[in-house]
């Protein structure tokens, strides 16, 4: 059972994890390498600014429900390989999904439907990041060197993410 104190202890660990994206966000922005992710290069940047959205959206739904936000945030894992460092944006999307998701759940058994609305807000952008990162991912996965990429190729991305899976790093996070 869901009680308003422990819903403001995750949406703040959401709001750490929040902060720690755009962090990741603007440090692959920057390290991305290559004529091939310029235009990944870019849209990162803008997904960095709606990370930051996102922050102030919980910010303010935790000062609502009594809460103090915190802007720390957690452990930011980086990569100097252009390949792993959409594998790492790609699993903290698939992450946040179900962390949001859940907190959906969570604020309707509380009958928050205002908090609800505005998560719902927050998940439907973290659905499309996962499906553009999905198509960078997979069109580079085709191309090998990432050169010359369309970005609408399909591919077997279970298979893909079942054998990269390993590489990517478990995050630390905090038992609440």
């Amino acid at each position: 059972m869901i009680t308003h104190e422990n819903l403001i202890r995750l949406l703040t660990m959401d709001l750490e994890l929040e902060m720690t994206v755009v962090m990741r966000y603007i440090n692959h922005a920057a390290m991305l390498t290559g004529d091939a992710y310029r235009n990944i290069k870019n849209t990162l940047q803008a997904f960095a600014w709606q990370e930051i959205e996102h922050a102030m959206i919980l910010a303010e739904q935790i000062c609502y429900l009594g809460g103090y936000p915190n802007m720390r945030a957690s452990y930011v894992y980086t990569a100097e390989d252009n390949e792993e460092m959409l594998w790492y944006d790609f699993d903290d999307k698939e992450d946040a999904i179900q962390r949001y998701t859940m907190r959906i759940e969570q604020a309707e058994q509380l009958e928050e439907m205002e908090l609800s609305k505005r998560l719902r807000s927050i998940l439907r952008v973290e659905q499309q990041h996962v499906t553009y990162l999905r198509k960078q991912v997979c069109a580079r996965e085709k191309q090998g060197d990432g050169s010359n990429l369309p970005t609408h190729d399909a591919c077997d991305f279970s298979q893909l993410w079942a054998e990269k899976a390993a590489k990517v790093p478990i995050r630390i996070k905090k038992q609440i």
